[in-house]
């Protein structure tokens, strides 16, 4: 029973019969490889779906991140121009026009 072999039969209506004798080694061999690319097939499906799920959420987390920095930079190029506003204002000039601050009194000094 060691020399049993498998006939594989291809039919054509324009050709002749092709006929295959396997033994049972490459016919097991044949299907575990099948069985073995199905569940690659699978495999990848799941893994290719799962890193599109998350490119896809980290392209949202990307879009936030790029509005927060343009209005960052908003701010920050607002803060800079009132910084040179307040710059070029002359100190002396801008205590004429401020009002006159009290002086708090001092607790150490004798009344």
């Amino acid at each position: 029973m060691s020399d049993s072999k498998y006939s594989v039969l291809f039919m054509r209506d324009d050709a002749d019969v092709r006929r295959y004798r396997l033994s049972p080694f490459w016919l097991r061999f044949f299907l575990c490889s099948q069985m073995f690319l199905l569940f690659c097939a699978a495999g990848g499906m799941y893994l290719g779906y799962r890193g599109w799920k998350e490119t896809k959420a980290l392209n949202v987390e990307n879009k936030r991140l790029e509005q927060q920095l343009v209005d960052a930079q908003v701010r920050l190029e607002r803060l800079g121009n009132m910084e040179k506003i307040l710059k070029s204002y002359d100190p002396r000039s801008f205590r004429r026009c401020s009002p006159p601050q009290r002086q708090s009194p001092n607790p150490n000094s004798p009344s």
